[in-house]
């Protein structure tokens, strides 16, 4: 049914601050999923995207079976070593009714969840370093 865009919807950069470390809630939203005009927006410490319009690159309907699933334990969170890409989050909407489980630490699984469901949005946050 689905199949993978290489390209990402939407991005945020943050974290250029002296300091070793940014705390705080980093995080990713949907308005009105079930409209005509869905918007989407990122948000982390100190910077967030204004909600933009993916109308045109996905579609969301009225009625469907939706989930988000956290798909990485806090301490996994605190540990994410430079350069790792790691999954944050998922959320899935089925159009036949039925959403199940899925290993979000295995490569397999994500491409079958991406196949198997209407609409599929993956929150994944890498790590780099930033040279000027």
């Amino acid at each position: 049914m689905g199949e993978l865009d290489p390209e990402p919807l939407t991005h945020l950069s943050y974290g250029s601050q002296p300091s070793d470390k940014s705390e705080g809630p980093l995080g990713f939203g949907l308005i009105n999923p079930n409209t005509e005009d869905p918007l989407i927006f990122l948000y982390a410490p100190g910077v967030s995207i204004i909600p933009s319009s993916i109308e045109e690159e996905l579609q969301f309907e009225a009625g469907m079976a939706s989930t988000w699933d956290y798909a990485i334990s806090e301490d996994k969170a605190e540990n994410v070593e430079l350069g790792e890409t790691v999954l944050l989050a998922a959320y899935r909407q089925s159009s036949n009714g039925s959403i199940s489980g899925f290993n979000f630490e295995n490569e397999q699984d994500l491409e079958q969840m991406v196949k198997k469901y209407s609409t599929v949005l993956l929150l994944k946050m890498k790590i780099e370093e930033d040279i000027e």
